[in-house]
């Protein structure tokens, strides 16, 4: 998630298998010096109430942030959330007594309007088909869960998009615990939000899980990520009006996986941690987006 002044990262895991789940909130920043230079700072602005590694997050106009799911520890799914305030960087966390309908981890989200909503995931057995809303929360009023009718295939480490308040896209992930998918799908909902529709769309140029989504204009910057075979290194554009994908010749300094991304100033992309197939990942790479060409400067 990206502040106005920073890439917040919450929890993460430190070994494979999900070992070494983390508590820490940590802010990225980009600070540009006297030369023009953009620099990159990291600093540790709070902890977790729980280790949790790959949550679900969303703003909320009233309680802050929340922090939904995810998984303590091997084979430890989470169904409790916790709420952050956030104070020039500084975070305090508090369990709230909300909790998901189901216990999940690695699941896609996103929000639409005064809705957050959570797509698929993992429980420790199965990956999930299932549509979470998260609603309520006004200082009058506590927060609630339900699930939606109708179903996604069976999906986790997917990336969602709201796109401009009307319409989700679903972009990769593992599918139906089977394979890892190059699937781009529109979510719809209907008119009262009861129920959820799904229709395929096209097909990045490789099958990806485990990565990172970044939304610029009409365009998203699909980021790393695993292929079924290996961590990437590379970076995908995918136009929203056409509906085609474009690897560009610019790469990741190292192959990466269960990362995060954002846009800080407009123009700096900023990739933290993750996953590089042997260890995980303590660096952050800084690219700036170049706006007359389809390609990112790093």
């Amino acid at each position: 998630m990206v502040s106005r002044a920073a890439l917040l990262i919450f929890g993460g895991c430190s070994y494979a298998k999900e070992k070494g789940a983390l508590n820490s909130i940590e802010a990225v920043s980009v600070q540009i010096d006297s030369t023009g230079k953009p620099i990159v700072q990291s600093e540790l602005c709070g902890t977790l109430k729980s280790p949790r590694r790959s949550p679900s997050v969303f703003h909320h106009e009233y309680r802050g942030i929340l922090i939904c799911g995810g998984c303590s520890g091997e084979g430890q799914h989470l169904d409790s959330m916790e709420v952050l305030k956030v104070e020039n960087k500084n975070c305090e966390s508090k369990e709230i007594t909300a909790k998901l309908v189901a216990e999940n981890s690695c699941a896609a989200f996103s929000h639409f309007k005064n809705k957050r909503l959570i797509f698929g995931g993992f429980n420790g057995f199965d990956c999930l088909t299932l549509v979470q809303i998260i609603h309520g929360g006004s200082e009058k009023e506590d927060l609630k869960v339900q699930l939606l009718k109708g179903s996604l295939p069976r999906l986790k480490n997917a990336v969602c998009c709201n796109i401009d308040e009307e319409y989700f896209l679903l972009v990769g992930g593992w599918e139906d615990e089977k394979r890892t998918s190059a699937g781009v799908r529109r979510v719809d909902f209907d008119e009262d939000f009861t129920e959820v529709r799904n229709e395929f769309l096209t097909s990045l140029p490789y099958p990806v899980e485990g990565h990172s989504v970044v939304k610029k204009g009409r365009k998203l910057f699909v980021i790393g990520g695993y292929d079924g075979i290996r961590v990437q290194d590379k970076i995908v554009v995918f136009d929203l009006e056409s509906r085609k994908s474009e690897i560009l010749d610019t790469k990741l300094t190292i192959p990466r996986e269960n990362h995060v991304s954002g846009i800080i100033g407009e123009k700096y992309l900023v990739v933290a941690g993750g996953w590089d197939s042997r260890n995980s990942l303590d660096s952050v790479e800084l690219l700036e987006i170049i706006e007359e060409t389809p390609c990112v400067w790093g």
